[in-house]
């Protein structure tokens, strides 16, 4: 997989298998190295932000987000939670994107 991000998220993406799990990357985020949106063809309107920046080494923060036509940037905020183990994140993903 050839993105220009940091070593975790590059790892941390590795790790999921993405395509058997029908998520993809869409990244709103591309200047940001620490950081990448996955989404989900079955929940188009859902979105996930995940982030290794200021995390310990293994954790990471999550946002799952919804479209949200009100909203300045287009999607509201409805889970975040910081400092989560790979296992976690996966769970959390999976509830938000399937």
């Amino acid at each position: 997989m050839a993105i220009e991000k940091d070593d975790s998220l590059v790892a941390l993406l590795g790790r999921m298998d993405l395509e058997s799990r029908g998520w993809f990357i869409q990244d709103h985020w591309q200047a940001d190295r620490c950081a990448i949106g996955l989404a989900s063809a079955s929940r188009s309107g859902n979105l996930v932000y995940v982030s290794t920046f200021g995390m310990p080494e293994g954790m990471f923060f999550c946002q799952c987000e919804v479209i949200d036509p009100e909203s300045p940037s287009g999607f509201r905020v409805v889970v975040e939670r910081e400092q989560l183990p790979f296992a976690q994140l996966v769970e959390i993903i999976a509830q938000h994107l399937n």
